[in-house]
């Protein structure tokens, strides 16, 4: 019980602090010697290590030893490989900065040593950052406020003493993509900035936590693999409506794998993968209403554990495996821990399979909770379940055990699985549509059907079907294929999972992608 309250407290603390940082992060005074790209195009000073033809791509040609202030919108930056570096002393400068910029792209480039971060975002919006290397700034490696509908993809962010990639106040849909963040105070961290989604990235030995998201809502945290952070790998606090999805969260040293505080309504945690955290695998806390289905917590303190104040919660189709505590129910000061449902769990050799704290304080009522989803759906599977009742017969060709498995006088699962738990099989994908025209007409379906959810959404999409038809028809091909990848693919990427389903999704870029190869 010491062990967690000690963590909690480091959580509110960690919390408060590093967002603190946050806040108080400035756009850096430029130092003597910028490197300006002009709103007019010309490089400030001309014998910057940079060459332009058209006043749209910059290249770097050599090395160059002072921060780029961008100035004019619709440009790409491309480092080419060369290193851009500051020397990490005073006076405050950032590496690249892009207040107030829109559709810049900045690629290929190294950026290490500012006295600031490696690249500032302020009131910038519909920029990509792609295939850069940003180490060792002395405040962190992106940092982006007030800005919105930017990709940060593919780079690598590594060694700064505070967030790999930070966001203030940057809501409506940027993207965090593919990145190898590692050695940094903190992975990503993220307040008051909704709608963002960060997936497939590899974040290891965070000096605190791996993913940190606080104050929003719609976000989507899915395929991230987070190792070996001192605290927590993902944690999420006064979060609705967002999902954490098909992560690996192994090794937090000193906290829980992934942990969803104060956060009520419609969360989902499903399909990760939590093993070797020093304490749960995943923690439910002060939060209702969410889900926590298909989940693998395996060698934790802890499995699953649900605190303070948790109603309506549903822990369902987990495997719960080799943890001391199965599920842990943890209040002691007065019971607020019911109406919570776990069913179709499996419970596979685990030192105790459910344990309810308040069992062992006098006065305190225990938690009463659902054990099983009723006949004949069933309730769970216990391994140790034969060793308890070893006269128990089936029930009825049911598959189900026809002694009730008991965890405490007030909770007990009504119907026990005989064999573990396993998904229906998935019913085999529909075709895809094979033509522009069909596609067409499966996006109008999809939004009948509410998998995409907004109608200014299907009509954007129809219109860039629609211009791809008209190059191809005039033998623009290559065109086509541009609009069709880094437009209408990108686009659906963006809005998979917050206005377009998962599903829908995939068939929509499956069939871009089929299309594309056939052009």
């Amino acid at each position: 019980m010491e062990r967690k309250a000690v963590s909690g407290i480091v959580l509110t603390l960690l919390l408060t602090g590093v967002l603190a940082l946050a806040f108080n992060i400035q756009p850096a005074k430029a130092e003597s010697g910028t490197i300006y790209i002009r709103s007019n195009g010309s490089i400030d000073p001309p014998t910057a290590n940079i060459t332009t033809t058209d006043k749209v791509i910059y290249t770097f040609t050599d090395n160059n030893y002072y921060p780029i202030v961008v100035e004019r919108d619709n440009v790409v930056i491309d480092g080419a490989g060369y290193r851009l570096q500051g020397t990490g002393a005073p006076p405050p400068s950032d590496g690249i900065d892009l207040s107030g910029r829109e559709n810049v792209e900045v690629r290929n480039t190294q950026i290490s040593n500012f006295y600031g971060v490696g690249i500032l975002f302020s009131e910038s919006n519909n920029n990509n950052v792609s295939g850069n290397i940003i180490t060792a700034n002395s405040v962190g490696g992106i940092l982006l406020g007030h800005s919105s509908n930017n990709i940060i993809s593919g780079n690598t962010i590594t060694n700064h003493t505070n967030a790999g990639i930070a966001l203030i106040f940057s809501s409506n849909y940027n993207s965090f993509s593919e990145n190898t963040i590692t050695n940094n105070g903190d992975g990503i961290i993220s307040d008051r900035s909704s709608n963002i989604i960060i997936s497939g990235n590899t974040i290891t030995n965070s000096g605190a936590m791996g993913i940190i998201i606080t104050i929003s809502h719609n976000n989507n945290v899915s395929g991230n693999t987070i190792t070996a952070s001192h605290f927590d790998g993902i944690a999420f606090a006064h979060c609705s409506n967002s999902s954490i999805t098909g992560n690996t969260v192994t090794a937090s040293n000193w906290g829980y794998g992934i942990i969803l505080s104060s956060s009520s309504n419609n969360n989902d945690i499903s399909g990760n993968t939590a093993t070797t955290n020093y304490a749960s695998g995943i923690r439910i806390s002060w939060s209702s209403n969410n889900s926590v289905s298909g989940n693998t917590v395996a060698d934790n303190w802890e499995g699953i554990m649900l605190d303070y104040y948790c109603y309506y919660n549903r822990v369902e189709g987990n495997t719960i495996a080799n943890n001391f505590y199965g599920i842990y129910l943890w209040e002691i000061v007065n019971n607020s821990l019911y109406h919570n449902s776990f069913y179709h769990n499996n419970f596979v050799d685990n030192n105790h399979q459910v344990y309810d704290e308040a069992s062992e304080y006098m006065g305190v009522p225990p938690s009463v909770n659902f054990w099983d989803d009723g006949y004949p759906s069933g309730g769970n599977y216990w391994s140790d379940y034969q060793e308890r009742y070893p006269d128990a017969q089936e029930l009825d060709d049911s598959g189900i055990w026809g002694t009730p498995y008991e965890i405490d006088e007030n909770n007990q699962d009504k119907y026990p699985l005989m064999e573990p738990w396993s998904p229906p099989p998935t019913p085999p994908a529909p075709p895809i549509p094979t033509t522009i025209e069909n596609l067409k007409t499966k996006i109008m379906q999809l939004g009948s059907e509410n998998e995409i959810s907004n109608e200014g959404i299907i009509q954007s999409l129809i219109a860039k079907l629609n211009t791809v038809q008209k190059l191809v028809d005039k033998g623009k091909v290559d065109e086509a294929k541009t609009i069709l990848n880094d437009a209408f693919i990108a686009q659906v990427q963006n809005l998979t999972g917050i206005h377009i389903t998962v599903e829908a999704a995939d068939i929509l870029v499956s069939s871009a992608e089929y299309i594309l190869s056939h052009l």
